[in-house]
């Protein structure tokens, strides 16, 4: 059973006074245990795509399914209470609070799941060394290196377990070995039963991709798996 089903997603806005067709009738079934690649080139509607499928923007036309429920029509409350268990996410840029430590940029997620306090602060510690972070935890954002937030960002998408993760660009601000080590993270997720949608620019995600996605101006051109 498809986890998330997209039918004939369309998004459609106006800009410098120009209709621009973002999204262009995506239909397409997105399956548990896999990691999905979506590729194109910029401006092909790669984000607009995911953001659409995170319910952080609601399509002009079509239907948005997860599992057997219609997205499209939800409230915005609904959606927020959606997305808060079920989906994480990882931004091209890490999105960090920059008033909180790493630790506790870790620990929000958790915290609004209705963990205790005490547990959450032991996940996120375990968290912060599962990606040798551990020295950094009382570190603002802004005393953190470009790779090191985004590790944070990556394991803050993964605190609270969720059946499906959305990454925009998640390796760009990696160096190589870091970036090895995120995609096999990932693609161990997926195989552990999440689904896993990424849009990247980074060729090595073939590498660790089940199934590849291409778009153009906004309209699915094939799928591969």
């Amino acid at each position: 059973m498809a986890i998330l089903t997209a039918d004939n997603l369309t998004k459609q806005y106006t800009k410098h006074k120009k209709s621009v067709l973002a999204v262009d009738h995506f239909t397409y079934q997105f399956q548990p245990g896999k990691l999905y690649a979506i590729l194109g080139e910029s401006g092909a509607g790669k984000t607009t795509l995911l953001s659409i499928l995170g319910g952080l923007e609601k399509p002009s036309d079509g239907q948005l399914y997860f599992e057997d429920r219609e997205l499209s029509g939800m409230k915005d409350r609904e959606l927020s209470q959606w997305r808060k268990n079920k989906i994480g996410f990882i931004f091209q840029s890490s999105a960090l609070c920059q008033n909180l430590s790493a630790l506790e940029n870790v620990m929000l997620p958790i915290l609004a799941a209705g963990i205790p306090r005490m547990e959450a602060r032991q996940r996120a510690e375990a968290l912060l060394d599962s990606v040798g972070l551990s020295e950094r935890a009382d570190f603002l954002p802004q005393e953190l290196s470009g790779g090191e937030k985004q590790r944070i960002a990556f394991i803050r998408a993964i605190a609270n377990d969720p059946e499906l993760i959305l990454a925009d660009e998640p390796t760009g601000n990696l160096d190589e070995k870091n970036e090895k080590l995120l995609f096999e993270r990932l693609s161990a997720l997926a195989k552990e039963g999440r689904c896993v949608i990424i849009v990247s620019h980074n060729p090595q995600i073939l590498h660790y991709a089940d199934c590849k996605i291409v778009l153009s101006s906004g309209r699915r051109l094939g799928a591969d798996g």
